[in-house]
């Protein structure tokens, strides 16, 4: 694991930052969404979702498939937009969403799956 340049602890804005920093850190990550009829692959740390997602553990329930992988989780989500998937992803880890791209019915039903208030 490499070394990251972090913010003192007593940061709130850094720890913030820090968490939104994970959401590109894949080596560390523990589940993949498999996403879309392309079946994109989004990369996510299962523990930011169970904090921030109220119905994380009955999405994973009802859509995670065995994975070969000890210790990780195969979660698939053929059924959502990739786009808007990936910035309900970003909003997870970040707090923020750039809605200008996606469809906001689409951001606003995946909300609703994982139990994120819109």
């Amino acid at each position: 694991m490499s070394v990251k340049t972090m913010a003192p602890l007593s940061d709130p804005d850094g720890l913030a930052l820090d968490i939104s920093r994970l959401e590109l850190d894949r080596d560390s990550a523990d589940m993949v969404f498999i996403v879309g009829r392309e079946e994109a692959r989004v990369s996510g740390h299962a523990a930011v979702f169970n904090v921030r997602c109220s119905k994380f553990v009955e999405v994973v329930s009802n859509h995670t498939e065995e994975n070969p992988q000890p210790g990780s989780i195969t979660v698939r989500l053929s059924f959502l937009n990739n786009d808007a998937f990936l910035m309900f992803v970003h909003f997870v880890y970040s707090g923020q969403a750039e809605t200008a791209h996606v469809s906001l019915p689409e951001l606003l039903a995946i909300s609703g799956l994982f139990g994120v208030p819109s």
